[in-house]
C-alpha cells in the first residue's frame, strides 16, 4: 500500500516537472517572439525616422530648388522689364498660403509720384505695354528653365504689340542680347521696324497677284524699311 502511495506521488511529480519544463519552453520560446517583435518594432521606428529625415531632406531640398527657380524667374523678368522700362522697375513672386492651400502671385513695382514705388499686378497694368512685356519675359524663362531642356527656336508673333513705339527698339535689343546669350535662334514675325533693325536675317513676305506670297530673302546686309 506504501509502495503504491509513494509510486504515485512520483508519477504526479514527475508529470509536474514535465509540465514545468513545458512551460518553461513555452515561456523562452515566448520571450525569444517578444524579442522578435521588440526588434522589429526598433526596426520599423528606425525606418520611419530614417523616411521623416528623408522627407524632411525632400523638402528642404524641394524649398530650395523652388526658391532657385523663383529666383531666376525674377531676375529674368526683371532684366526685361529694367532694360525696357527703366532700373526702377523689379518683378517678384510672391508665396502665400491660404487655408492650406499654397498660392503664388504676381507683383510688379515701379515708380510712382513724388519718388515713390507702386507695386501692383502685372496683369492690371497695361499702360504702355507692360503687362505684355512681363507675359513674354515670363514665357521666356519657362522656356529656359523647363526640365528636360527644350530645344530649338524661340517664335514669337508681333510680341508686345502694345508696347510704345520708343520702347520697342529696347525690346528689341533685349531679344537680341537674349538669343546671343543663350543660344537661341528667335524667328519674329512683326510690322515693327525696331524688330527688322536688329535682325540678322530679313524675309519679307507680301501678298502678290491673286493672293500668293511672295518671299524676298533681304539677309542681313544693308538696310531696309518696312514702308518701302
Amino acid at each position: 500500500m506504501n509502495n503504491y502511495l509513494v509510486r504515485n506521488q512520483e508519477l504526479r511529480f514527475n508529470k509536474a516537472c514535465l509540465s514545468l519544463e513545458r512551460a518553461k519552453g513555452a515561456r523562452d520560446v515566448l520571450k525569444s517572439e517578444l524579442l522578435g517583435i521588440d526588434n522589429q518594432i526598433k526596426d520599423v521606428r528606425g525606418k520611419i525616422d530614417l523616411y521623416d529625415r528623408c522627407l524632411k531632406l525632400l523638402e528642404s531640398v524641394s524649398s530650395v530648388v523652388r526658391k532657385q527657380v523663383i529666383g531666376r524667374i525674377e531676375s529674368i523678368v526683371t532684366l526685361a522689364l529694367q532694360h525696357v522700362f527703366g532700373p526702377e522697375y523689379t518683378f517678384s513672386l510672391i508665396e502665400e498660403t491660404k487655408n492650406d492651400v499654397p498660392a503664388i502671385y504676381f507683383s510688379v513695382s515701379s515708380p510712382g509720384p513724388d519718388d515713390s514705388v507702386v507695386t501692383g499686378d502685372p496683369r492690371n497694368m497695361e499702360g504702355g505695354g507692360l503687362s505684355d512685356l512681363v507675359g513674354l519675359a515670363l514665357r521666356i524663362a519657362l522656356l529656359e528653365l523647363y526640365q528636360p531642356f527644350i530645344e530649338g527656336p524661340l517664335i514669337l508673333d508681333e510680341p508686345c504689340a502694345k508696347l510704345d513705339a520708343d520702347r520697342q527698339p529696347k525690346l528689341a535689343e533685349f531679344l537680341r542680347l537674349y538669343s546671343e546669350k543663350q543660344g537661341r535662334q528667335i524667328i519674329l514675325i512683326t510690322h515693327s521696324q525696331a524688330f527688322v533693325d536688329v535682325a540678322s536675317q530679313r524675309l519679307h513676305v507680301a501678298l502678290g497677284a491673286g493672293k500668293v506670297s511672295q518671299v524676298v530673302d533681304f539677309g542681313a546686309e544693308g538696310e531696309w524699311n518696312l514702308g518701302e
